[in-house]
């Protein structure tokens, strides 16, 4: 008996059978089993290998996943994973509500009819959507990487990425700045609490531009330039001491930028 004959008589013969999915296999790519039991045209178990073909359908009869695989049978059994050749995503089972297997063994016609696939695929990719859903709400990381509320004193600086905490936005949050004009009345590389700096005005007497209703000043430039004249106007509540005046000789002199180095964070 011949391999040909032997193949004729097994459209009847296949019994495919969706086993439960150990949760290794529930992550994508999938694999999906099938088991069947396939005998010769007598009847008889067939023992070997054969190349079998296994295709879903979705359920306009179109052609969605296709894997050829050789397939060991023992004593007319065997179990194959769908996914283990061709990789397989299991979105395509979000994609397709209702798909049909296909069997077609050797050079024979596909089996008919074909098997609707169970709810065991379905369920695993469920699975991982809802895996999928969690990881997404929390933009990616790990849900072990994050602190219980009553253990937020274990958490150090060297738990914390670089560039991952806002430390502007944490309330109470005072930022420094560093001096980096040189024409500042302020010697570059200080610290301070404040944005900006004023400008020297200790050589404007050298110069020499004219000024119309204005003050002749040294810009953050170190150039000459002209400014308005500032009145700096203190509310004092009769009865109270009186706040000093900002630390400036030049109330008038334009103002240059510092540069944001970090902050200092409430106790």
């Amino acid at each position: 008996m011949n391999t040909s004959r032997l193949l004729t008589g097994l459209a009847t013969a296949l019994a495919a059978t969706a086993l439960a999915l150990p949760s290794a296999l529930a992550e994508t790519p999938a694999l999906y089993p099938v088991q069947g039991y396939l005998t010769d045209a007598d009847g008889a178990p067939i023992d070997g290998e054969l190349d079998i073909r296994f295709r879903l359908y979705d359920a306009s009869e179109n052609d969605v996943f296709t894997e050829l695989a050789t397939v060991n049978i023992d004593n007319g059994a065997f179990t194959h994973y769908v996914g283990s050749v061709e990789s397989l995503d299991a979105e395509l089972f979000a994609q397709f509500s209702e798909l049909s297997l296909g069997v077609k063994v050797g050079t024979d016609s596909e089996m008919s009819p074909r098997m609707a696939v169970g709810s065991v695929p379905y369920a695993a990719r469920a699975n991982s959507a809802a895996v999928a859903d969690v990881a997404a709400e929390l933009a990616g990381f790990n849900l072990l990487d994050f602190v219980p509320r009553d253990e937020a004193a274990s958490i150090t600086a060297g738990m914390l990425a670089e560039g991952s905490v806002d430390v502007a936005a944490v309330d109470g949050a005072q930022p420094i700045y560093r001096v980096t004009n040189d024409f500042c009345d302020v010697r570059p590389g200080t610290l301070s609490f404040r944005s900006k700096c004023y400008a020297n005005q200790k050589h404007v007497d050298s110069c020499n531009n004219t000024c119309n209703r204005q003050t002749r000043a040294r810009m953050c430039n170190g150039h000459c330039g002209c400014v308005n004249h500032t009145i700096i106007l203190t509310p004092c509540p009769i009865g109270q001491v009186c706040p000093p005046p900002p630390p400036n000789p030049w109330p008038s002199a334009p103002q240059c930028d510092n540069e944001l180095v970090g902050h200092i964070l409430p106790q």
